[in-house]
């Protein structure tokens, strides 16, 4: 058998002020992720579903949770550097 691509599939976490958000990205051969999934909560009713991929960023609160400017720019920066450790990886090589 020949192994034809590896992809590795990675999790991570963070506390933003009341949410708790939970990201899920995948790379295939050490390549720059297509894009990462964020959900999170805020312990509550409220929900957070986003989805950042090469041309598409959404950030959507629900459950009656108001935009919250302060977890929307963490995610912007948490997604950032997700993929700039990528950028990095691809310098060194």
């Amino acid at each position: 058998m020949e192994i034809t691509a590896t992809t590795t599939k990675s999790y991570g976490s963070a506390k933003v002020g009341k949410w708790d958000l939970k990201y899920e990205w995948e790379s295939q051969n050490g390549a720059k992720p297509t894009g990462v999934k964020i959900t999170g909560n805020d312990g509550k009713s409220g929900f957070i579903n986003c989805d950042f991929s090469e041309n598409n960023k959404n950030i959507s609160f629900g459950g009656a949770a108001d935009f919250d400017l302060e977890v929307a720019a963490s995610i912007v920066e948490s997604v950032t550097t997700i993929n700039s450790s990528f950028d990095q990886q691809v310098e060194k090589k």
